[in-house]
């Protein structure tokens, strides 16, 4: 039995691209559903949130004295953007949080306005340790709460996350 070189060829070839097509194509697939899933897992954080800091040494919050209002927006993956407005202050900051979990992370901040002046010439910034949780409000309703745990004289607070009918 002769061997057919020009039709071995050209399945080969043939085999070749199809193999080569087929596994960009599950490639691609794999990546969108990897995405999908990062997305899913992280963009639940995002919204717009209450500042308010602790009681000194006590684990209770002070939701007499709200101390900013705080915008965290889903960026990708597990990136998210936090812009900070502070209420009694002229200040605002920002920072890019990198999710490890869907309940803990870190974060790099700067300020970006402090007292009136923007850009700032201040060099104002530093990292936080981030928790996410759920736990009860001042009026025993379950909300989601963002920590952050600071360094040097910038302590813990925490975000409540505000729900559309506050």
């Amino acid at each position: 039995m002769p061997l057919d070189w020009t039709n071995l060829i050209a399945g080969g070839v043939t085999g070749f691209i199809a193999g080569f097509i087929a596994n960009a194509l599950y490639a691609r697939y794999h990546i969108h559903r990897a995405k999908a899933e990062l997305r899913r897992r992280f963009e639940g954080i995002a919204g717009e949130y209450v500042a308010y800091r602790f009681l000194d040494r006590t684990d209770y919050l002070d939701y007499d004295n709200p101390i900013g209002r705080v915008r965290l927006s889903y960026e990708r993956e597990n990136i998210l953007l936090l812009h900070y407005e502070e209420i009694n202050e002229p200040n605002v900051w920002e920072a890019v949080i990198w999710m490890e979990t869907p309940f803990f992370g870190s974060m790099a901040w700067r300020y970006v306005k402090l007292a009136e002046e923007q850009p700032t010439t201040a060099h104002r910034y530093g990292f936080k340790r981030c928790v996410v949780s759920q736990a009860p409000d001042k009026n025993s309703r379950l909300r989601t709460y963002f920590y952050l745990l600071g360094e040097d004289g910038y302590g813990r607070e925490a975000f409540e996350k505000q729900q559309k009918d506050d």
